[in-house]
């Protein structure tokens, strides 16, 4: 074979890999396409915020700002709750006054399973009773959940994963081991279980195998959200969220650069949501 020969070839197979990365990305949504924005939940007097979802259409916030008078950000937190129905943000300020009595440094807050209580330091402040809150029934109780499972002396990115679940209805029924076949070697950035036990949201990011020949591609590294059974069957991507290589460790974990986070499953199970630019928007599942 001459050496134009195999130029043309070489020019063939790289155009053929092109396609078939178009086409295989063509199947997804960049976020946030077909998500409901649902209101600004980061600013610049709050750059932090957390949300948790007490029913189908209310949001408990709690935001941080700064403060120069102390090191100690949760002095300027506060609580709120935002409905999506009056779209009205209203304060809470027994929780806040709480919040800023509490003199321990960091952003650890958290919200009780039966979303009655705010949880922070041991100590426990009640949340106000939501008329609507919506519990779905429960199929599984999870007892492995992966995390970020890249670690030093592994593989660079995760293609097999395990979970252990148990019967909610039966507790006394064996627990049941999934191996699940992850869609492609990728780096887990987070897992949400629904509330029913028997979906997983997966936030997972992927690096384009040659960056430097696919940047300007839709198959450029990417922080992408997918959806499966607990058994690890139906696994669906559900869109992407573009980034730079430059982003992941060796291990295939993002660490900077990246602002789609905070991934939650609405209380309905068709809905997921996260924060993207600093609003939060409804992802639909089904």
């Amino acid at each position: 074979m001459s050496s134009r020969q195999r130029i043309g070839c070489g020019v063939v197979g790289i155009s053929v890999l092109i396609a078939l990365t178009v086409l295989a990305g063509g199947r997804s949504r960049k976020l946030p396409e077909d998500c409901t924005p649902v209101l600004l939940i980061q600013t610049s007097s709050d750059p932090t915020a957390n949300y948790w979802w007490l029913s189908e259409s209310v949001v408990l916030l709690c935001r941080y700002g700064s403060s120069s008078a102390s090191n100690s950000p949760v002095l300027t937190g506060s609580f709120s709750l935002y409905s999506r129905v009056t779209h009205a943000e209203t304060p809470l300020p027994e929780l806040t006054a709480a919040l800023r009595k509490d003199r321990v440094q960091g952003y650890e807050v958290d919200v009780s399973a039966d979303k009655r209580w705010v949880l922070r330091n041991k100590q426990k402040w009640p949340l106000p009773q939501i008329v609507d809150v919506e519990t779905s029934p429960r199929r599984y109780d999870i007892l492995t959940v992966p995390y970020k499972r890249g670690a030093e002396g592994g593989a660079s990115f995760d293609t097999k994963i395990v979970i252990k679940a148990r019967s909610f209805a039966n507790r006394q029924a064996p627990v049941q081991t999934f191996q699940i076949d992850l869609p492609d070697p990728c780096g887990i950035e987070d897992t949400v279980v629904s509330r029913s036990g028997d979906k997983i949201a997966w936030l997972m990011g992927k690096k384009p195998p040659f960056p430097e020949i696919f940047s300007f591609l839709r198959a450029d590294a990417s922080v992408r959200v997918w959806v499966s059974d607990i058994d690890g069957s139906h696994m669906r991507e559900l869109g992407y969220v573009r980034c730079s290589a430059d982003n992941f460790d060796k291990y295939g974990n993002v660490f900077d650069g990246v602002s789609l986070s905070d991934l939650q499953w609405l209380p309905d199970g068709k809905h997921l949501s996260a924060v993207l630019a600093n609003t939060l928007y409804m992802i639909p599942v089904e």
